[in-house]
């Protein structure tokens, strides 16, 4: 390693993670990358900063492409608030990988979450233990606050749980969860036997939107609108 090698490494890391004290609000996107590079662009912008004061944050990956965002990216997000401990209340995450201890540990410790958008994301991103731990019924469930929850993927939790996670959340006197959207992106052309059964148990959340909850429901074979 030469002498501008060591001086690099060295200014790096007394100059990063750039403490924004006064940002309060971050939107990023990012397009398809062409070299390696542009792939770690965001990745490398999170890992960049700390920002103490952040109260929205919106990521919108790849936009324009196919392949989702990798893994790694959302990872990035939850070191960046691990690390600056603000008080977030906004998150959109937009075409992405998402990790469910990731996403799990973010809810954990932001218990000022209020707006959370998880949209063309993978399997597996909301689990069991996340609708429970979501349950208000439950002992100290995790954020208190949320009263909007948009999600969109493949999603294959337990349908169960989230309805008696958001009836849970419905009936709350203060925090009511007042915006529920749900897409999901289909596996098959045409639904099979498992598919039909989980949309049947998810339209009881449907049916009782004249009693006062917001839900939207839209089944896709392609993508959903954001």
């Amino acid at each position: 390693m030469g002498n501008e090698d060591v001086w690099i490494a060295q200014h790096r890391a007394e100059t990063y993670p750039v403490l924004c004290r006064r940002l309060n609000s971050l939107n990023l996107s990012s397009s398809f990358p062409k070299d390696h590079a542009t792939k770690i662009a965001m990745k490398q912008f999170f890992n960049g900063l700390a920002l103490p004061v952040v109260s929205s944050i919106k990521a919108a990956c790849l936009v324009g492409h196919q392949e989702r965002e990798e893994e790694a990216v959302f990872t990035s997000l939850r070191q960046l608030l691990d690390r600056s401990k603000p008080p977030l209340t906004t998150l959109h995450f937009t075409h992405g990988r998402v990790l469910p201890d990731d996403l799990l540990h973010i809810l954990r410790i932001t218990p000022t979450i209020e707006d959370l958008r998880l949209l063309d994301v993978g399997p597996g991103t909301i689990t069991g233990q996340i609708l429970d731990d979501l349950n208000a019924s439950k002992e100290n469930y995790i954020a208190p606050r949320l009263h909007t929850l948009h999600l969109s993927g493949e999603m294959d939790f337990p349908t169960e749980k989230f309805v008696g996670m958001v009836e849970s959340r419905w009936t709350l006197a203060e925090n009511r969860l007042k915006d529920t959207y749900l897409c999901l992106f289909a596996a098959y052309k045409e639904p099979n036997a498992e598919e039909i059964a989980r949309l049947k148990s998810l339209l009881v959340l449907h049916q009782r939107r004249a009693q006062g909850i917001s839900f939207d429901l839209i089944p896709r074979r392609h993508k959903c609108p954001h």
